[in-house]
């Protein structure tokens, strides 16, 4: 009877303990896309030029992946971060996409990475989770096509919208507990910096349209700034990159899902009016007109009408 009392006690407890890290999944907001300016005239050299971008719609977290959620979803059986909604740090880029790829595992939908050592390469027609390209990041903490074109991700008074040097206490702070920005998202300045897909690389002058960053390079780019950096670095026009194999206390990530294109809708135009014809003999051509209209002939015609304004040959004809 003791025996059973314990086992009980142990599995109540436990159920106490583990219950919410076991459906943890991100809060997403969808951001439809839209052509915006990417960079800027008034940042470092390679914020330069600025160029225009075209993305399509995808959803994003609306907070940084936390502690919390990380561990759940690496099998870290520690609870020591539940209830832990300080952003996730100290992560390197492929363990990012690996933490990616468990998460979509877990929520039943195609993974976006296939990942071979350090080769890794991404399917971004996949529903799975994945890192944003540094275009969809801009874009989103620019606020889309609600931007209101404000310096920080979220308005012009940095104290407001982000965790930064000057009021962070040193430390990375709990998730959402800024003002968002225009679409809702929390922290895309400051707390921690995000990594991003794409190779850290220039720019272009040339307009793009989802553009997947440079073929090749040795840094992965994160946006945003962090808790430990001045104001100018949490200008959403600031870049920055890192080794992907190496990990730094100030750099997290966030996820993105792609969004499926719906099927282009045929626009159709005005339809004609159509008669039907009823068939019958008559004599066609004339002996009184022009050489072109003789011998005149009797033809039986079928009924005919047409189908479909767009195919020219749904007429029907037969000749005696």
């Amino acid at each position: 009877m003791k025996t059973h009392l314990i086992v009980l006690l142990l599995l109540i407890s436990c159920t106490l303990i583990y219950p919410q890290t076991k459906n943890l999944k991100p809060e997403m907001i969808k951001v439809e896309g839209g052509t915006f300016t990417m960079g800027s005239n008034d940042g470092e050299r390679d914020e330069k030029p600025v160029h225009q971008v075209t993305v399509g719609s995808f959803d994003i977290g609306k907070t940084e992946v936390t502690r919390e959620l990380w561990e759940s979803v690496m099998d870290n059986t520690s609870s020591n971060y539940i209830g832990d909604i300080k952003p996730v740090a100290s992560v390197n880029w492929l363990s990012v996409v690996e933490f990616c790829n468990k998460l979509s595992e877990k929520e039943g939908l195609k993974k976006a990475y296939s990942i071979s050592g350090s080769s890794v390469t991404c399917d971004f027609n996949a529903n799975g989770y994945r890192l944003p390209t540094e275009a969809e990041w801009e874009y989103a903490a620019s606020g889309g096509k609600q931007s209101k074109g404000y310096k920080y991700s979220g308005g012009n008074d940095i104290g407001s919208v982000a965790w930064y040097f000057d009021n962070s206490g040193g430390d990375p702070q709990n998730v959402a507990t800024k003002l968002p920005n225009e679409l809702g998202l929390y922290d895309m300045s400051g707390n921690v910096w995000e990594w991003c897909w794409d190779w850290y690389g220039d720019y272009t002058s040339s307009s793009q349209t989802n553009p997947e960053g440079a073929s090749g390079g040795t840094d992965r780019v994160f946006r945003g700034g962090s808790y430990d950096d001045y104001a100018k670095s949490c200008r959403v026009a600031k870049r920055l990159s890192g080794n992907p194999i190496r990990d730094s206390r100030t750099v997290g990530l966030r996820v993105v899902r792609t969004i499926d294109s719906p099927q282009p809708q045929t626009q159709e135009g005005p339809k004609p009016e159509l008669i039907e014809v009823e068939g019958g003999t008559f004599t066609m051509g004339s002996n009184d007109g022009e050489n072109n209209e003789k011998p005149s002939i009797r033809l039986l015609s079928a009924v005919f009408h047409r189908k479909d304004r767009s195919d020219p040959g749904t007429m029907e004809e037969c000749y005696e």
